[in-house]
């Protein structure tokens, strides 16, 4: 089983617990003090603070900066020229509108009108709701530099008094005269507040009559919905066609263009404020894909490497209809005042631009029900002009059902087995829809014919943008997956390690975030087609706000939500760092040893802290409270965690003092293996017989540490090794060294060196120093004793075998029969003992010593 990067749950619980610790401390500081408040306090406190002599100068010097910032300031007096004649635009320019909407009978308008309308007044109420907060924001600036003027003349006037006898005329005529500039300011003050309100106003009117003219169009929206499975017009056969609508053909064409692009020219002024944001958002995306092309094309990829076809057919080669498409997407994202023709016609041409994109890896009939889709999508937009012909606009979408029914029926009759067991295959997705289209096409056709024309707009937009947005979409994915296949092929050349070890799963995951993604996307836009997703909003909105109540404790459940979502976020932030910044990006740069671990942990723990706090803001949560319960709770969590505050006090000492870093082979009692994680509480070694041993820091920073790889990962090894007396030391030594250097793992600096250490009870002692990289060590002792062997046996030089022998001398006086009795026991006693380094006598018995000859025994004996 793959051991997880980090060990996330357990920083968190420690993180947790710290900031429990210490909030009671955090708590006396006041940060959730209302500025305005502190300054009010302040500014009293100065107020009624007297003024010395020694710095009336300085008031004064103070009192004219504000009168020379306020002349400097007035000079530029057309911004409120441009405030009242933009209001009176926006009132002028509203008021038409509404007249315009009002000109036309309300219970012959149609859906599409009512759209466009809804979608432009909401619109214009948004534009007038953030001119309203802009002129509320002017408004306070004002009030607060009145304040200081008033703040500042109500101090000279307490002051004034005391301050005559003691200045002179000079002092006093430039303090009179700064009143009295001052006192003129504050009336211009209080006459640009009094135009702004008379501003706010105007707009407040401007919104109230904005939302009357919303609900009228929502209304009427509603009406429709509710009256769907109603007969609201006469049968299609029943209807009179010449009286239709009136004018010529040409003047029913102009109103129509002029209805669905009048506002363009309007809302053309506002692309302005966006227009910069918009250029920038283009240019590096494209700019971003342009590179990325760029250095896929330079790995030299063919055919027979895997997924270069998937990139090929889908990115490299369409990188223009590529930055086109986004071009498309991005205007619809942040151009947000796109009227409503003109956003049909974007999705249109992004309809087109997917079908090039995807075209060779499109099968024949792929492509067939693309571009019969859209077909109908730009029928369908062409109707927004036919309702301007009355009765005639039915004969058109009946067009429409028709035209429909008839592309889309060989579809649904002939059906390739292959391609529809194919989940990766557009046809797939077609086979489901297709017999869903038939019926709906078919509902809206009788629909038609019967009056019923609510349910025929509904049945007809519906089936026509469900096709749209399916195939988008369905595109969609694939450009994406082509993109993040080159993505990571591309990353390989920089992060090769990271990207290797962890292809798959980035692969795996990010086509996963992707079809998450595009679905969700997916039904979003289905929902909104389906006028349903207003439902959906307030039944949603209200399983969020809904509250939770555990005794005196109340949540709502989009706040709990909120919570686990920036504290997911920020654990996810935190793996990111952990695996991928810390041991990639900050691994290669030019940083000290420790740097980047340490590093990484800060970003870690402040990101940690960041988001818990952030969470329990979002979330609604009273500091206070929390404040009282960990001050209570503070005292007995401290003794009580002694043991983790230790800890994660020494892991921070481990990560910045940097006595041992991930990768270090380490050695602490008895215990010896390889850091794999330094972590808050504690770090995991892994020993060389696999065991994974998870040892407290505080056993790493209090007890001795030996780290054998801290500076370097160098070893010494040693050799021990004797021949035979009689044996040239120097050829030994020249034999036994050119083994050393031989050998590939042992270093050239410093080099290994051949000592003659003394001589032996049967051998000629050497000793071999020689060094290695850590992790060769064991394996090249072994390889340097087994050429220590074939290089002595080449070269006839012999490893003795140590042997003592034992003699047994006479001791005079003794009979005979004993004489024979030692002897016989002494031959018996005769062995072989382990060599020793030094020649000690061993005293057997009383009358038995020891001799290093065998010819001192036989002449003790015979003696």
């Amino acid at each position: 089983m793959r051991k997880p990067i980090l060990p996330i749950k357990r920083e968190i619980l420690l993180i947790l617990i710290y900031i429990i610790i210490s909030t009671p401390i955090f708590s006396q500081i006041d940060i959730f003090t209302p500025q305005e408040s502190i300054i009010t306090t302040k500014d009293s406190v100065e107020q009624n603070k007297p003024i010395e002599l020694s710095t009336i100068n300085n008031e004064i010097e103070y009192t004219d900066n504000l009168i020379t910032k306020f002349n400097i300031s007035s000079k530029n007096k057309d911004e409120f020229k441009v405030l009242i004649n933009r209001t009176d635009i926006i009132n002028n320019y509203i008021i038409k509108q509404g007249e315009e909407f009002n000109e036309f009978e309300s219970t012959k308008l149609s859906s599409y009108f009512l759209k466009s309308a809804q979608y432009t007044w909401q619109r214009y109420y948004n534009e007038l709701r953030t001119f309203q907060i802009v002129i509320q924001k002017k408004i306070r600036e004002t009030q607060i530099n009145q304040h200081r003027f008033t703040k500042n003349n109500d101090k000279w006037e307490k002051n004034l008094p005391s301050l005559k006898p003691k200045v002179s005329y000079h002092i006093l005529n430039r303090i009179n005269k700064n009143k009295k500039a001052s006192s003129k300011i504050i009336r211009d003050y209080n006459k640009q507040i009094n135009s702004l309100l008379e501003i706010e106003n105007n707009i407040l009117e401007n919104v109230i009559y904005t939302e009357r003219i919303l609900s009228e169009i929502n209304e009427l929206i509603e009406t429709k919905q509710k009256e769907m499975f109603k007969k609201t017009n006469p049968s299609i056969i029943s209807l009179d066609y010449k009286d239709s609508f009136q004018g010529s053909f040409g003047s029913r064409i102009e109103l129509a263009y002029y209805e669905n692009t009048k506002t363009f020219t309007y809302f053309y002024k506002k692309i302005k404020d966006r227009a910069l944001i918009y250029f920038l958002v283009i240019l590096v995306i494209i700019g971003y894909l342009v590179k990325l092309r760029r250095d896929y094309l330079k790995l030299g990829y063919d055919n027979d490497t895997p997924g270069f076809k998937k990139v090929q057919r889908t990115f490299t080669s369409k990188i223009l209809y590529i930055s086109i498409t986004i071009l498309l997407l991005a205007w619809l994202m942040i151009i947000h005042y796109t009227p409503l023709f003109v956003a049909r016609l974007i999705y249109l041409a992004i309809l087109a631009m997917m079908l090039i994109i995807v075209s060779d890896s499109f099968d024949k009939r792929s492509k067939q029900i693309t571009i019969t889709m859209i077909t109908l999508l730009a029928l369908n937009n062409i109707e927004l002009f036919a309702w301007y012909f009355g009765d005639y606009s039915r004969l058109y979408v009946l067009f429409e059902t028709i035209l429909a029914i008839a592309l889309i029926t060989p579809f649904l009759l002939r059906k390739d087995k292959d391609a529809i067991s194919n989940k990766h295959s557009l046809l797939y997705y077609t086979n489901i829809i297709a017999p869903i289209a038939i019926i709906l096409f078919t509902t809206s056709f009788f629909a038609n014919i019967f009056g019923l024309m609510n349910l025929a707009i509904y049945t007809l937009s519906l089936t026509i943008n469900l096709g749209t947005i399916t195939i988008i979409a369905f595109s969609s994915v694939k450009i994406f997956k082509s993109i993040l296949i080159a993505s990571v092929e591309t990353l390989k050349l920089k992060y090769s390690n990271f990207i290797t070890n962890n292809e798959h799963s980035i692969i795996t995951k990010g086509n996963k975030i992707i079809n998450i993604s595009l679905f969700l996307l997916w039904a979003y836009a289905l929902l909104q087609i389906s006028e349903v997703l207003s439902f959906f909003n307030s039944k949603f909105s209200s399983i969020l706000t809904s509250g939770i109540s555990i005794g005196n404790l109340s949540f709502r459940i989009g706040d709990i939500l909120l919570f686990v979502g920036i504290l997911y976020l920020s654990i996810s932030i935190n793996k990111f760092i952990k695996s991928f910044i810390e041991r990639e990006v900050l691994a290669k740069k030019e940083l000290k040893r420790g740097s980047a671990a340490a590093i990484s942990l800060t970003a870690r723990m402040l990101i940690l802290f960041l988001g818990f706090t952030v969470a329990l803001s979002a979330a609604g949560m009273d500091m206070t409270r929390i404040s009282i319960i960990a001050g209570a709770l503070s005292v007995g969590i401290g003794f009580g965690l002694q043991n983790i505050v230790g800890n994660f006090v020494s892991g921070l000492i481990l990560i910045y003092e940097k006595p041992l870093q991930e990768g270090d082979t380490i050695e602490v009692g008895t215990l010896l293996g390889r850091v794999t994680n330094i972590g808050i509480r504690a770090s995991n070694v892994v020993t060389y017989d696999g065991a994974e041993v998870v040892v407290p820091n505080t056993n790493l920073v209090s007890n001795d540490l030996i780290n054998w790889t801290l500076s370097d990962n160098k070893k010494r090894m040693e050799t021990l090794i004797g021949v035979k007396y009689g044996s040239d030391p120097n050829q030994v030594i020249e034999l036994l060294t050119e083994v050393c250097k031989n050998h590939p793992k042992i270093l050239p600096y410093p080099n290994p060196v051949v000592l003659f250490v003394g001589f032996g009870d049967s051998s000629l002692d050497f000793r071999v120093l020689f060094w290695v990289s850590f992790e060769d060590g064991i394996q090249t002792r072994s390889d340097i004793n087994v050429g220590i062997y074939n290089s002595l046996a080449e070269n006839n030089i012999e490893i003795p075998f140590p042997q003592i022998d034992l003699h047994v001398k006479d001791i005079l006086g003794e009979d005979s029969d004993k004489k024979k009795a030692k002897k016989v026991n002494a031959t018996k006693s005769k062995k072989v003992i382990t060599p020793k380094k030094d020649n000690k006598q061993l005293d057997l018995d009383t009358d038995a010593t020891v001799s290093s000859s065998s010819n001192d025994s036989e002449e003790g004996s015979s003696s």
